[in-house]
């Protein structure tokens, strides 16, 4: 089984794929709301989810989501924005 790396640490895959999709499913929530999510606000909504989550890490998950193509920034604001792409699609693809 292959590992990544979270936080030092090494994580089976499927673990990481869960809490890849459960960051996905939480920033699709905000960005429905407000279209554009800060690192912070998506961090304040993981806690309320109960599953806290560093910036460095979110920052992580942000990036693997990214080359999904499922989210992007925003380099005018900082700020992370859904691609439009299906993410159901995208995340069986990848």
């Amino acid at each position: 089984m292959q590992r990544r790396v979270s936080a030092g640490k090494a994580i089976p895959v499927s673990e990481a794929r869960r809490l890849n999709r459960t960051v996905y499913d939480v920033f699709a929530q905000l960005a429905a709301d407000e279209k554009l999510v800060e690192v912070g606000e998506l961090a304040e909504a993981m806690r309320a989810v109960d599953l806290p989550m560093g910036a460095w890490q979110l920052r992580g998950e942000l990036h693997l989501l990214r080359q999904q193509g499922l989210v992007e920034l925003d380099a005018e604001t900082a700020r992370w924005r859904l691609t439009g792409q299906d993410g159901a699609a995208a995340r069986a693809a990848g």
